[in-house]
């Protein structure tokens, strides 16, 4: 029977949700519970000359720093490294010496050409390379043929079939599958790398397992699963699987060790695995992050978030740019529209009276009666974001995001203002969604920073705002009503908070902000 080997990715995939900052300390942790576990291969991380450098980072500049981290004495275990090709020049790698790691190479389809020469000039430096052709489902079949017959001619250690996407259902992956398993040479590993946006990793690895295949095994995985989009495929899970129906003798203990010591906190604040978003960026055959991106403006329906996937081009949607995300979001979102009415409608409404913006932080709670008191003595227009409960009085609601819109409740006496993004028919004022974004691209259609660029383009020199308290770590300290809570990882929160903040100083310089109650933009 062909042998069956796993190769931990935890430290290099991994990297993606954390920045690859896991600290020295721990990355040596890792390095040597994963030689306890008795799993034949170990990825130390990125190689590359263009990031990096920091030893807290799994992230390297050089073979050195990669030495500095491998346990020492570590028995039959063999250490791999990544190369993202383009990321490390070929003249300044060294010959390799008999502690060297295995380079795996990964490259886009448009850059197989060069990268298979790369691969070759390793090879002629003495390394063991793992040949790894990212979305190798864009690749006809004629095509995949074409680059296996290449790869033959190379005869590296392994190659791989790599579904960066997440999106190789079964039916594909037996397909592909014996592709390569009939065409690629006798002695070339034959690997798989699984992403699990459409939960399709531990089942393509069970079958692919299970087939009497011509090659030798390479199954990626990752503990607790953590890696980009919605993770890898289980490393404890598939283990114990193997350890049950394959003889195999995998030290489970030290797998879950590495979960509840290291990568338990990391999960609590960077949060990884099967989300509608990223169900969705498989479904389109579309980079992870492009879904991640749009999924934390928080703004967008399921519908729309659907419309826009598929309206990326397919160049764009191989290769991600926040830029080129931020570009497309903001092209989705403006709808033009005239706006003057609207605002000639709060002008007079307003007039020279006071302004109250009603955010929905929990503070509305703990300060309602100072709110009250101040809507009393003042009779203010109040300008509600999101949300309009009875207990106060409220003469305008705003909304920017569709998410918002459905079920929200308008109540007697007030008017709906929704920005023109939102392409729905309803008895509603309407801004010019693109007249009033910010600078910061996070936050740059946060709602009540909108609301204050539209009361300054109509003159207005000052305004009390409450329940603008800025994010919390724990989603049931944002809001008044938990059910207004939506799915934001801690850093994107605090990153907001530091954005906000920093618009909201730009805006104190046109106009007076009151805060009624305690908020973290108002901080000395």
């Amino acid at each position: 029977m062909n042998k069956i080997n796993l190769l931990d990715c935890t430290l290099r995939d991994g990297g993606y949700i954390n920045n690859w900052k896991f600290g020295f300390r721990t990355i040596q942790s890792i390095l040597e519970k994963l030689v306890l576990s008795g799993v034949e291969y170990v990825e130390c991380g990125y190689l590359s000359e263009k990031k990096g450098g920091n030893e807290d980072f799994t992230q390297y500049r050089s073979f050195d720093a990669i030495r500095r981290v491998k346990p020492q004495g570590n028995g039959k275990q063999q250490f791999a490294v990544m190369i993202d090709y383009g990321q490390y020049d070929i003249a300044h790698i060294p010959q390799a010496e008999t502690d060297s790691p295995i380079i795996r190479v990964c490259f886009h389809k448009k850059d197989k050409d060069g990268a298979l020469d790369y691969c070759k000039q390793l090879m002629e430096k003495g390394y063991s390379v793992f040949v790894q052709p990212m979305a190798s489902l864009n690749y006809t079949d004629v095509e995949f043929v074409e680059i296996i017959q290449r790869v033959n001619e190379l005869s590296p250690a392994c190659f791989y079939i790599v579904d960066s996407f997440g999106v190789i259902e079964i039916e594909n992956f037996q397909r592909i599958l014996f592709l390569a398993d009939h065409n690629l040479r006798d002695g070339i590993i034959l690997g798989y790398h699984a992403h699990n946006n459409l939960q399709q990793a531990y089942g393509n690895a069970k079958y692919m397992v299970e087939q009497r295949l011509l090659h030798d095994i390479m199954l990626d995985a990752s503990v607790y699963g953590m890696g980009r989009g919605a993770g890898n495929l289980n490393m404890e899970l598939f283990a114990s699987y193997l350890n049950k129906n394959y003889d195999k003798f995998y030290n489970i203990d030290a797998f879950l060790d590495i979960m509840d010591e290291h990568l338990k906190p990391i999960f609590a604040e960077h949060y990884w695995g099967y989300s509608l978003p990223f169900y969705l960026s498989a479904q389109y055959n579309c980079h992870p992050n492009y879904a991640g991106y749009f999924a934390d403006k928080n703004t967008l329906s399921n519908k729309s978030m659907r419309l826009l996937l598929a309206s990326l081009p397919a160049d764009v949607k191989n290769h991600y740019s926040a830029e080129l995300a931020e570009e497309y979001y903001q092209s989705f979102q403006k709808k033009y529209v005239d706006d003057s009415e609207t605002l000639d409608e709060l002008k007079a409404k307003i007039g020279d009276n006071k302004i109250l913006i009603l955010a929905p932080g929990k503070s509305l709670i703990d300060h309602q009666d100072s709110i009250q008191d101040y809507i009393s003595d003042n009779q203010p227009v109040v300008i509600a974001i999101n949300v309009a409960e009875e207990q106060f009085r409220c003469d305008y609601l705003f909304c920017a995001s569709e998410k918002r819109l459905k079920g929200l409740i308008v109540p007697d006496g007030c008017k709906l203002i929704v920005s023109s993004n939102i392409d729905q028919e309803i008895d509603a004022l309407r801004i010019n969604y693109a007249s009033y974004l910010g600078t910061e691209d996070l936050v740059a259609d946060n709602p009540a920073l909108m609301v204050i660029r539209i009361l300054i383009a109509i003159g207005v020199k000052g305004i009390a705002v409450a329940g603008l308290d800025g994010y919390s770590a724990s989603a049931e300290d944002n809001y008044y009503d938990p059910r207004l809570a939506l799915g934001t990882s801690i850093s994107i929160k605090m990153q907001k908070n530091v954005l906000i903040r920093k618009e909201l100083k730009l805006l104190e310089s046109h106009m007076d902000i009151m805060f009624l109650t305690p908020s973290k933009y108002c901080e000395q």
